[in-house]
């Protein structure tokens, strides 16, 4: 969602027009906002970790989720996956016209990714966990 609000705000302050002002490459530009996935990952990972230190400070009566190292790591392969899709079309048709598809890749991801984890003990799925748990080091590298 940060990333979709930082895409808002150069929209409405027409941040192309002064970006295109600079002596930039294209490629700076785009390999700028690929960087920026990454900072605003451990921003809201800060501001998570941070949130939920005072919430167990408060009371225990709310009840969190744990952050462990996996949990951070497959967040952030969510982020990535999200925003390999939605900045191509971005840079593609604007803000205005890939808003919906930001809000289907964020959405989507997180409502669908627990339900592909509830089928893991379907044969389908148990086939597929069974392919990826046998590949090679460089296989795995690949495909991510």
């Amino acid at each position: 969602m940060l990333i979709l609000s930082a895409c808002a705000y150069d929209d409405r302050n027409k941040a192309d027009i002064l970006l295109n002002s600079f002596p930039l490459t294209r490629r700076t530009v785009v390999m700028a906002r690929y960087c920026s996935i990454f900072v605003f990952a451990i921003i809201a990972i800060t501001y998570y970790l941070v949130i939920t230190y005072i919430l167990q400070m408060v009371g225990p009566s709310v009840r969190l989720c744990s952050v462990s190292p996996e949990s951070i790591i497959a967040a952030i392969c969510a982020i990535i996956f999200i925003n390999s899709v939605y900045f191509p079309v971005f840079f593609k048709v604007g803000y205005i016209h890939s808003r919906l598809v930001g809000f289907i890749l964020f959405f989507g991801t997180f409502a669908l990714a627990p339900t592909f984890f509830e089928q893991a003990d379907y044969p389908f799925m148990q086939n597929v966990i069974h392919y990826l748990y046998h590949l090679s080091e460089v296989e795995t590298m690949a495909i991510v």
